[in-house]
């Protein structure tokens, strides 16, 4: 007998079938997601704002796995120095074969700093907070606001954008929700009873209201129900003497043409 955990095909009969669906499923969708690719088409559209400098592109060499991989190897089928040229192109700026086979010596000598993080990266490329929000970028620091900064400030945009939100949907603020709350008013005070009391004779109104509205969908759906069947049976008799005038109608008319009433 095949074991239950081991028989990828056996879904069902898993112990744990979403834990199997969500990390051994085949046909689950696989993420898209290219960090690396995302951080390379930022230091193009910075390099393209501020000027392309050396530095942009061992930037863009570092971010680039597959082209370091392809230049060591020598790769004829994977051109990096055209991928370089053609980076460089984007950002504004013509670079022969030799100059970008010199960036990417250089970057492949310097290939621990591609593991730099946000922020030092910003300050080698020399990112201010104001080019990168005009510029969207988000995978590369800033050179004057920190990383604690930036979280503060996601902070408080989030909350912000929260309660737009909630003012859209029709949400009162606290201050005013706390002027009009029963904590407040105490209008079982103003009837002399309990809170107690006067909630069970709110809900025993509530359920009052409930039935008394129900009844009267109940009593509506009714006559329209009844509005329509005498409708359609005025309908049936109408066209039915309709049909027994056109049958004397047809009748007299045979009665005519042979010469006289039958």
């Amino acid at each position: 007998m095949t074991d239950v955990l081991t028989n990828p095909h056996d879904v069902a009969r898993q112990r744990h079938a979403k834990v199997f669906n969500r990390h051994f499923n085949p046909r689950r969708r696989k993420n898209s997601f290219d960090f690396e690719a995302l951080r390379r088409r930022e230091i193009v559209r910075h390099g393209r704002l501020v000027g392309p400098s050396d530095n942009h592109l061992i930037a863009w060499v570092w971010n680039n796995p597959k082209a370091v991989e392809a230049y060591r190897k020598i790769d004829l089928k994977f051109d990096p120095i055209w991928l370089l040229q053609d980076a460089a192109r984007n950002m504004g700026r013509e670079i022969s074969e030799a100059e970008a086979s010199e960036i990417f010596d250089r970057a492949i000598s310097a290939i621990n700093f591609k593991r730099r993080s946000a922020d030092s990266l910003a300050f080698f490329l020399n990112l201010t907070w104001d080019v990168r929000q005009a510029l969207r970028i988000t995978t590369i620091g800033s050179t004057n606001v920190t990383k604690d900064d930036r979280k503060d400030i996601r902070k408080v945009r989030d909350k912000v954008r929260k309660e737009r939100k909630r003012r859209a949907n029709g949400v009162q603020p606290r201050s005013e929700y706390l002027v009009k709350s029963l904590s407040r008013t105490q209008p079982w005070k103003v009837r002399r009873i309990s809170r107690r009391t006067w909630e069970r004779h709110r809900r025993q109104q509530a359920i009052r209201l409930r039935y008394r509205e129900d009844t009267a969908s109940f009593v509506a759906s009714q006559l329209r129900l009844r509005k329509s069947e005498d409708a359609a049976s005025v309908v049936a008799l109408t066209q039915l003497r309709r049909q027994q005038e056109a049958k004397y109608a047809a009748d007299t008319l045979a009665s005519r043409s042979l010469g006289g009433c039958q």
